[in-house]
């Protein structure tokens, strides 16, 4: 009886060892559902050349910019008001990624007015098919959607731009490797019940070397 007694519990010790190997872990199940993002406007920064935007928007413009190591293109669509502004270093490769509304920008430079008044019209199929992040996030969807393709942000902050009340979700990619953009930040809009409303605003930037 008691050789019986000691085979059940052996058993049942094996069965528990079992099922707990076939539960995945909190971890693995938080990996599973987080997702690095690689490129914005079908470009990747850290990796493509300012010489690669201008071949795809051949309707932007070069920007002046207080940094002498700094190369700006920007293209807008009429359509939407929404501008897609590159920022490369000397080298010519493009280290930030910005989609947002198309803020009137000055004859020969890009200092942001209030008002909105594009100048330079970007193709529309290419806008409709590449002015969004390669998992699929565009200006005006709504934020929820963030979380749905990228998982939860490692930080949410309020922040005010132009005096637009907007809350920054901050998304980090390091865990993904060093040769990967490294930081997405999404502006989202505010609704009058303080929740979260739609994106205003992306941004995605390559590692700082």
């Amino acid at each position: 009886m008691q050789f019986w007694r000691n085979d059940s519990v052996l058993l049942l010790l094996c069965v528990g060892i079992i099922a707990l190997a076939r539960v995945p872990s909190l971890a693995s199940q938080s990996d599973h559902s987080r997702r690095n993002e690689l490129t914005l406007g079908g470009l990747q920064p850290g990796k493509d050349s300012i010489e690669k935007a201008k071949s795809i928007y051949k309707d932007g413009r070069l920007g002046e910019d207080p940094l002498p190591d700094t190369l700006i293109w920007v293209v807008f669509s009429r359509k939407t008001r929404t501008q897609l502004r590159f920022e490369a270093n000397a080298q010519h490769i493009i280290k930030n990624i910005t989609a947002s509304p198309g803020l009137a920008v000055l004859e020969g430079s890009h200092h942001p007015q209030l008002e909105f008044r594009p100048l330079l019209v970007a193709d529309k199929r290419m806008q409709a098919e590449s002015w969004t992040t390669g998992a699929g996030l565009a200006l005006w969807d709504s934020c929820r959607k963030s979380a749905v393709l990228y998982g939860n942000p490692n930080s949410k902050s309020p922040s005010t731009k132009d005096g637009r009340q907007l809350e920054l979700l901050h998304y980090a990619f390091d865990w993904a490797g060093p040769d990967v953009p490294q930081v997405m930040e999404v502006f989202c809009k505010l609704g009058k019940d303080g929740k979260l409303g739609w994106v205003e605003e992306i941004t995605l930037a390559a590692p700082s070397r």
